[in-house]
């Protein structure tokens, strides 16, 4: 039972059974993935990290989840739309709260890292 390892496992235990459901999903067939995704999606969101928990999943772990998230949605669009469906308002939530604050600290990294507005781009491009 890949759930036992998530509550209580070690942090290898919860990477592996990770590793171990995503293999499952490339390998299944288009008409399993709905009940794959049942399984897998809760797992996955439950190892993405939110600013709100107290002990965050480790960098290795909340990469593979999101990464995995994102990939499997595009995989099969309508297994993963009928799974997040019925996910608990909880569950939801947290991916939701999880996808928007990724999405959040990547667009304050690249705003760091290039301070320049769009404006003074647009100055610098153009010819003198």
């Amino acid at each position: 039972d890949v759930a036992a390892c998530f509550p209580s496992g070690s942090e290898n235990d919860r990477v592996g059974a990770v590793k171990v459901l995503l293999l499952a999903c490339t390998l299944a067939p288009p008409d399993s993935m709905a009940a794959l995704f049942s399984l897998a999606l809760p797992i996955l969101v439950a190892g993405m990290p939110t600013d709100a928990d107290v002990s965050p999943p480790t960098a290795e772990l909340s990469t593979i989840c999101q990464t995995a998230l994102t990939a499997l949605g595009g995989r099969a669009p309508e297994a993963f739309r009928a799974a997040v469906s019925v996910f608990s308002a909880s569950t939801r939530a947290r991916m939701e709260t999880s996808i928007r604050e990724a999405a959040a600290k990547k667009q304050r990294a690249a705003s760091t890292l290039n301070p320049t507005t769009t404006a003074d781009a647009v100055a610098d491009a153009k010819p003198t």
